[in-house]
């Protein structure tokens, strides 16, 4: 092992062996190398050291021990926690968003929650436009402000999407009868 007065005073040079110059990481190894051999030490204690800190000290239980060990089974499982299921209503969505514009382009939960607000509002309430109350808009709001949805947040949105698109489609279709 190498001395606490020792190892301090090579942690303050072995820095400077990160110079990009020649001559500086040469008197560096020279230093070091002094400090050793003051020391009555070598390179191979240094390195001994340096490959000690980098292994972890792996602490192993001994089975035998144990009165009832039956060496044939396997050791008791560890207790874990049970994994939150992914798919709870309340578990954070795995889906980033939904595709409004087109089928390639995925749109997060707060672009879509934007696009819900302006349907509703753009849409005439006679096709289903303006159907949302106003614990649905502060819902839409809060998820435009702060991203993240549940599952079930998530559901509800693409239900009120689903619900947007079909006032938009009578909308269309109400036009598409005039011009006709």
């Amino acid at each position: 092992m190498i001395p606490a007065e020792i190892a301090t005073k090579l942690a303050k040079i072995i820095p400077r062996l990160a110079t990009e110059h020649e001559g500086e990481v040469i008197n560096t190894v020279s230093a070091i190398s002094r400090i050793l051999v003051g020391a009555g030490l070598d390179w191979h204690v240094l390195a001994k050291v340096i490959e000690e800190a980098g292994s972890p000290q792996i602490a192993t239980f001994d089975w035998s021990e144990v009165a009832d060990f039956d060496p044939d089974q396997a050791a008791p499982a560890r207790h874990q926690e049970p994994k939150p299921d992914p798919d709870a209503p309340d578990a954070p969505s795995r889906r980033g968003g939904l595709p409004i514009w087109g089928v390639k382009k995925i749109e997060p939960w707060w672009v879509i929650a934007g696009y819900c607000l302006q349907m509703d509002w753009a849409l005439p309430k006679p096709f289903g436009g303006k159907s949302l109350t106003k614990a649905d808009k502060d819902r839409l709001r809060a998820v435009q402000r702060l991203g993240p949805v549940t599952n079930a947040d998530a559901d509800w949105i693409e239900s009120v999407v689903t619900r947007c698109h079909a006032a938009r489609d009578a909308w269309r279709a109400r036009d598409r009868k005039a011009a006709a």
